[in-house]
Formats: C-alpha cells, sequence, structure tokens
C-alpha cells in the first residue's frame, strides 16, 4: 500500500519525527530515508510542532523553551505553512511524461522557485530520466536520443602504432532470463582476458526486459527494471583490464524505455558506478559509430555497433546484406557489428566487414514458436587498418558454444566451460 494513504502506528510516528530531527529537519531528505510520502511527513510534523504527540512513548519534544532539541545543525526550524507543496517527484514525473510544460509553468505548478523546478529537473535527467526541452517546453519522451554521444571518448578507438585492433565482441545476453547463459559468458571474458582484450563491445539486449509474452520466463528476482538493472550489476562478468562499451536494443531494455521514459544503459550505468564497477560503460541508444584512429598516421575509418530491429530472414546473412545496401554512399562504416538476430556470421559486403557475434541465451519458448535459430557464443576480432584509414585485414574468431547438456561430459572447441559463475544463483541456471 502506498504509504501516503495508510495511517501510521504511534512507533512509527516517533520513528518519523526522529528521523526529521537527524536529518536537519528536511521533510525532503525524511521521505528519502523512511519511504513516507512528504504529504504525510509534513502533516505529522506539523502535528508534532503544535504538540499533540507529547504522550507517544519515544517521541522527541518539539523545540519550545528549554526542552531538549538533539537538532545536528543550527538551521532554524521554518514555520510549516510556509514550506512549498512541492509535487512528489513521481507526481512530476507522469506530469511531463503526459504533456509539455514551461519552466514557468513548472514553478507555478510545483509553488516553487524557477531556480528550484529547474533544480529537479536536472536532477530527474541526471537519473536517467529520458527528458527533453523543445521549443521551451520539457517534457518526458518515450525514447531515447538514437545514437547520442553523450561520452564522445567512449567513441574513440585507436589501433597500435603498426595499425592493429583487437577486441571480443558479445551481445544478446539476456540477464534475467532464466535462459541466459551465463557459464557461456562467464567463459568468454575468461578467453578475453587470456588474449590481452581490454575492450569488449555490447550490441544490445543486455538484460531481459518485461513484456507479456516473457514474464514466466524470468528469474523470480528480476521482475522490473531495477531489479533487472541491479542483477546485470551483481551477474555480468567483471575481468581486470576489460571494459565493456554496450548500447540499447529498442526491445528488451528498450520495452523499460518505453513504458517509463528511462535511458536504461544510462541509468544502468549509473547504479554500477555506485556500486563501484567502473567496467560497464554506456555508449548511445540502439547504434553507435566508433571512430577506428591510426595510432601513428591519424587516418579515421569507423564501426558502427548496432541493434537493428525486425524479425530473421529466410538466409542468416539477408537481413546485414539488406543493411549494408542501405548504407549511403561516402558514409558506409568499415566495420558492422550487429546484435538481435542472434546468429553468428561473417560477411563482406560492399567493402564492409559484418559480422553477428551469437548470443549467450538458450532457445526459449518464444524462439520456437518464431522458428528461430539461436547461435550460442562470442566472438574476437583482429583486424588492421592501413595508413590510408581502409581495413586491410580482418580476422574474425567464432567463440561457439552448445546446449547445457553438452557440456556435462565433454569440451568447448573454443576451451572448457567453467561450471563456477560469479553468483550462486547464476551457477543454479547454468547446469
Amino acid at each position: 500500500m502506498n504509504p501516503r494513504f495508510r495511517r501510521l502506528r504511534e512507533a512509527e510516528i516517533a520513528e518519523l519525527i526522529s528521523a526529521y530531527v537527524k536529518n536537519g529537519q528536511s521533510k525532503v531528505d525524511t521521505t528519502r530515508v523512511t519511504g513516507i510520502s512528504r504529504e504525510t511527513v509534513r502533516f505529522h510534523v506539523k502535528r508534532w510542532l503544535r504538540g499533540d504527540y507529547e504522550d507517544i512513548p519515544g517521541m522527541l519534544m518539539p523545540p519550545d523553551g528549554d526542552r531538549p532539541y538533539p537538532a545536528p545543525t543550527s538551521r532554524p526550524i521554518p514555520e510549516v505553512e510556509e514550506q512549498p507543496d512541492y509535487l512528489e517527484r513521481g507526481e512530476l514525473i507522469l506530469k511531463l511524461r503526459r504533456g509539455e510544460y514551461s519552466l514557468d509553468e513548472l514553478a507555478e505548478i510545483m509553488k516553487c522557485s524557477k531556480g528550484q523546478a529547474l533544480d529537479l529537473l536536472d536532477e530527474l535527467a541526471d537519473s536517467g530520466v529520458n527528458l527533453h526541452q523543445f521549443a521551451g517546453k520539457y517534457s518526458i519522451a518515450k525514447t531515447p536520443i538514437q545514437g547520442q554521444q553523450r561520452h564522445p571518448d567512449r567513441f574513440e578507438f585507436p589501433s597500435d602504432a603498426d595499425g592493429w585492433f583487437k577486441f571480443g565482441l558479445v551481445s544478446d545476453t539476456h540477464l534475467g532470463s532464466k535462459y541466459a547463459r551465463l557459464d557461456v559468458l562467464n567463459d568468454l571474458y575468461d578467453i578475453f582476458a587470456e588474449e590481452g582484450i581490454t575492450r569488449v563491445y555490447h550490441a544490445g539486449n543486455w538484460i531481459e526486459g518485461v513484456a507479456h509474452f516473457n514474464k514466466f520466463d524470468l528469474l523470480p528476482e528480476a521482475h522490473g527494471l531495477e531489479p533487472q538493472v541491479d542483477l546485470f550489476i551483481r551477474d555480468y562478468p567483471q575481468r581486470p583490464g576489460i571494459t565493456t562499451y554496450y548500447i540499447d536494443g529498442d526491445d528488451h531494455e528498450g520495452w523499460f524505455s518505453q513504458r517509463e521514459g528511462v535511458e536504461v544503459g544510462r541509468f544502468a550505468e549509473m547504479k554500477a558506478q555506485k556500486a563501484g564497477r567502473e567496467d560497464l560503460k554506456y555508449l548511445s541508444y540502439m547504434e553507435a559509430f566508433i571512430t577506428l584512429r591510426h595510432a601513428r598516421t591519424d587516418a579515421i575509418n569507423h564501426m558502427l555497433v548496432q541493434h537493428p530491429g525486425g524479425g530473421s530472414s529466410y538466409s542468416e546473412s539477408y537481413v546485414i546484406q539488406k543493411i549494408i545496401e542501405s548504407f549511403q554512399g561516402g558514409e558506409k562504416p568499415g566495420v558492422l557489428v550487429c546484435g538481435h538476430y542472434h546468429k553468428m556470421s561473417y560477411n563482406l559486403v560492399r567493402a564492409v566487414h559484418a559480422v553477428q557475434p551469437g548470443c549467450t541465451k538458450d532457445q526459449d519458448i518464444f524462439g520456437r514458436k518464431k522458428r528461430l535459430h539461436y547461435t550460442i557464443g562470442g566472438m574476437v576480432v583482429r583486424m588492421k587498418m592501413d595508413e590510408n584509414g581502409a581495413i586491410a585485414r580482418f580476422l574474425p574468431e567464432f567463440l561457439q558454444y552448445f546446449h547445457r547438456g553438452y557440456y556435462r561430459d565433454q569440451w568447448s572447441m573454443s576451451g572448457p566451460v567453467k561450471q563456477a559463475p560469479i553468483t550462486r544463483k547464476a551457477d543454479l541456471y547454468a547446469r
């Protein structure tokens, strides 16, 4: 039940007032600490100041005359009637999802100054909310800006002195699904570490998301946006020296964006940093153009990491060929990394080296229904750029895996699959 609409017991009122005093008489901080709405906090603080709660056991005495008041700061307690009637954060998000408002309109609605309204808008944007301003009006869009480069340095990939690049590729890991193969994903990262790889690019669908057709495919702890992001931070492989650069798909994690108005990849990186994980770096929504730069000559080319939409075709390479054929002349990338289809392939079309890195998810009921074949694995790519920027040599290495039962008595061709993933829960579902 929403705490705003439930009656608080005397002990809960005493705890609320104690939290209010300990947090410097801040209703905002009291709401954050207790989880009780600001409206309820305001109501009980007002009654406490009026002396209505003197008979409650354990209740702190209000600041009146010589009564003790263990306030941690010297900031005076403002009169309750003078406090602005701020909207709850959730109410503001709901309004911005339903309409567009100028800063003046928001300040009037929130009964605060324009500066305070702008501070709250900045707080929403920093927390991952997909907040945008168009023609002086603020609103929350259903989808993030496609391909936006919030951190331009992440989109630069320099070669070694001789023009060689080496990196790992994964896609469609679908963490949160009962079909996700954490054993395979961990083994891939062990291989990446052994190979001395420092960059891994993830082509989207790093979590399973929630839709009407996959609710029963989810792990018990993976129902909802924050639970899946927390699971991603907890379970996604972490190896010393390796940084994973990932994009959002417009499906799976993208479903959350469309429903909640949140740029999920940015939200996940923010939570990962708070958890001490600096190895997970968000690129952008749906696609990211990576600048490949020759370290000695400064010549450049581009690699497009993409999570396209639509279903698979009758031929595994057909969709990839059509994507490349659709590129505008003079703007084709030298390399295309394509997720989404759960396939593993290499094609050279119109001088574009195109790879599909496979997935780390077993075939689910949806896949069987749609007659979709999943290729389990990842890739290591070595390539050489010549002094003028052309990709002259390209060596894709496929790391392929098979169904779980295969590894009971046998080994993968690319190395042993370790049956000790990083969490006990993952170990349960990896067998």
